[in-house]
């Protein structure tokens, strides 16, 4: 097939975050990464800790899943409420539960984490 007109695309399609990366759980009492949309696998060796810093992007996507429970929970906590009755918490205290953040404009345009589903956390 012949190419007609203009010129090609050459930039990556799925740049600035449409694709999700795997992100590396950032083990016991860190931050995790917000740089860009993607997964954390979470696995835990006792009762563990992170936080998580207000998106970097409108439309970042963030998923969480505990993948490996061995020990422990791990609670996150969020810079701000992520949804409507206010939770800034996050526990993933069973394998398989996971929670999907997207980011949004909130007041003063202000960029938050909004929750786009939960399967098995507990919110507070």
């Amino acid at each position: 097939m012949a190419y007609a007109g203009g010129k090609r695309q050459v930039e990556d399609i799925y740049s600035r975050g449409s694709e999700l990366d795997q992100i590396a759980d950032p083990g016991h009492a860190a931050a995790i990464d917000v740089s860009r949309s993607g997964e954390v696998q979470i696995v835990t060796a006792a009762a563990e800790t992170n936080t998580l810093a207000i998106p970097t992007f409108v439309g970042q996507r963030l998923i969480l899943t505990m993948k490996t429970r061995a020990v422990g929970d791990r609670v996150i906590t969020v810079a701000s409420a992520f949804n409507a009755s206010g939770n800034t918490q996050i526990t993933l205290d069973t394998a398989g539960d996971s929670i999907c953040l997207e980011a949004c404009h909130g007041s003063a345009g202000v960029l938050k984490w909004n929750q786009a589903w939960t399967n098995g956390p507990t919110l507070a």
